[in-house]
């Protein structure tokens, strides 16, 4: 700050709010306040660090409190991670645009964590998302590239429904054909496996004699 001579000496520095936005899916478990992880030493506590921080669960959040999403950056960074279709993160770039004009430190941190944490989930290839550098590039890209993301999208989303699908057939499969649930771990193998591999071990469980017969990869 005051090599950029934003803040003069000896004038006071800025308030600052530390704020930890947690997109996790358990609850957050971890201590708010930085004295709470440091040994109590009675004869040390005068200097000891105090620092508490904001927490911000997004999934403890109740989207009716995101009523005013557009003129505020924390509703905002909430309403962003809950963006499940290509469309409404797209629509909610275009308020963060405003509200970020002109202000570049921000603009900065916001684009890092569009790129590196909402927009993951959405692109096909990371190294489509690090050609852009600044929010009007990331804006024009979406706009490009949302069709094709989208399709993709619908397509692993059967995929996936598909694989699941095939998965707990085998596994009804292998406790009809050998008397008992598979063991965690063939689980493990099936839960791993891709859709051809489960395919293949599905078509082997019908003649086989053991459970043993079906994952042998000798074959």
């Amino acid at each position: 700050l005051l090599e950029k001579q934003l803040v003069k000496a000896p004038d006071r520095l800025p308030p600052v709010l530390p704020v930890v936005f947690y997109h996790g899916h358990a609850p957050w478990s971890a201590p708010v306040r930085i004295e709470e992880l440091i040994d109590d030493a009675k004869a040390l506590k005068a200097w000891a660090p105090s620092h508490q921080y904001l927490l911000l669960e997004v999934g403890q959040i109740d989207p009716l409190q995101l009523k005013d999403w557009e003129t505020n950056f924390a509703t905002l960074l909430v309403h962003l991670e809950r963006q499940d279709e290509i469309e409404g993160l797209h629509q909610a770039l275009q308020p963060l645009k405003r509200l970020l004009e002109g202000q570049e430190g921000l603009q900065k941190a916001f684009f890092a964590y569009l790129q590196n944490v909402v927009l993951a989930k959405f692109a096909p290839d990371a190294t489509v998302l690090e050609a852009v550098k600044n929010l009007e590039e990331l804006d024009a890209m979406i706009t490009e590239e949302k069709r094709t993301w989208k399709e993709r999208m619908r397509m692993e989303g059967a995929q996936q429904g598909r694989q699941e699908g095939e998965a707990a057939a085998l596994k009804k499969l292998l406790a009809r054909r050998f008397g008992e649930m598979a063991s965690d771990r063939v689980t493990a193998l099936i839960d791993k496996a891709d859709l051809a591999q489960i395919e293949a071990w599905f078509d082997r469980a019908i003649d086989a004699t053991s459970i043993e017969d079906v994952f042998d990869t000798h074959r």
